[in-house]
């Protein structure tokens, strides 16, 4: 375990010792993205194994209960019910087995660059007129943000993040999901998710991020690893705040790229 040296003087060995200091700096860094890059091939190999061993039974079982359905079911409407709840379960599993799959084969993100308020504006219209929740979005700043990623995964990640959100809502209330975006500095956009549902129990909240993690019955756990992987691969972080009974917030920051936000009009507000 190195430790970095003290040295008070600014001369010759006072910059040797500097540089030793942030040598360790990187050295430590470099450990740390080896370490994640290690568990993330570790969870890519589990994933696809997962997946084999799991959607292999699945298309017999399926078939073979289809079959009794249709032989026993019309004569006795318990077991065509009874049935149609395991059909239900097979096609969570194969869901599930699908989402590993495409953890296990997911390509490294694109490089591209984007606008990011465009990508914002279209996932929160997707739950315009939705009925069952109230999905507001919010432009601080009017402009546009030119950002550096993977702009499909973007806006995939926004979307899951909406869903756990609405989903995170107790049925005794109506699900509020807030999409902000402000500007943070001169070179930097955050964007936050925000919902008002039952929060994270903080015996859990190490596990959020784990690829093998959900709080849902019929979750995978994939959809935030892929969201880490996809917002530190642009080069930005990903992380969240939470309150037990009240809800949680997660916040993307990402880096902005050397473009003058061009005013477009006023904050935007779009609901569902």
């Amino acid at each position: 375990q190195n430790e970095p040296i003290s040295y008070p003087s600014d001369d010759e060995i006072g910059l040797l010792v500097n540089a030793y200091n942030k040598m360790l700096i990187q050295l430590e860094a470099s450990k740390d993205a080896l370490a994640r890059s290690e568990k993330e091939s570790a969870w890519r190999e589990m994933a696809q194994q997962v997946a084999h061993e799991i959607k292999n039974p699945l298309t017999p079982m399926k078939l073979t209960m289809q079959h009794i359905q249709r032989v026993l079911g019309d004569e006795n409407p318990r077991i065509h019910k009874s049935i149609g709840i395991l059909l239900n379960q097979v096609e969570i599993l194969s869901d599930i087995a699908t989402s590993f799959s495409a953890f296990a084969k997911m390509p490294i993100p694109q490089n591209e660059e984007f606008e990011i308020t465009e990508v914002l504006r279209q996932t929160v219209l997707l739950y315009t007129n939705d009925g069952q929740a109230e999905v507001k979005l919010e432009i601080e700043e009017a402009g546009q943000f030119y950002v550096n990623g993977d702009k499909a995964l973007t806006g995939r990640i926004l979307t899951n993040l909406i869903i756990n959100g609405i989903q995170a809502v107790p049925n005794d209330r109506t699900p509020h999901i807030r999409v902000s975006l402000q500007r943070v500095g001169a070179d930097k956009v955050r964007i936050e998710v925000s919902d008002n549902g039952t929060g994270i129990a903080e015996s859990i909240r190490h596990k959020v991020f784990l690829p093998n993690f959900s709080t849902k019955y019929t979750g995978s756990g994939i959809g935030l690893a892929l969201a880490k992987r996809g917002i530190e691969h642009a080069g930005g972080r990903i992380w969240f705040e939470t309150e037990d009974g009240l809800g949680t917030s997660f916040f993307i920051e990402l880096p902005l790229l050397n473009h003058q936000p061009r005013l477009i009009g006023l904050t935007a507000t779009v609901e569902s």
